[in-house]
């Protein structure tokens, strides 16, 4: 059996009382729940929250 690394990206929208994208992060993770649980077949490794923000064109 052949073992492979996937990375999943899961975009949310945040609506901040904050003007810092830092500061709004924080508070996404002080107060926000997620979970990847893992299985027998599939083990989760890390969770991370990249510091970025987009601009989409269609999303105004």
């Amino acid at each position: 059996m052949k073992n492979h690394i996937l990375y999943l990206m899961v975009r949310v929208e945040v609506k901040s009382k904050f003007e810092s994208l830092c500061k709004t992060i924080l508070d996404f993770e002080t107060y926000t729940i997620y979970t990847f649980k893992s299985t027998e077949q599939v083990e989760v490794l890390e969770t991370e929250i990249l510091f970025t923000e987009s601009i989409n064109p269609f999303n105004k």
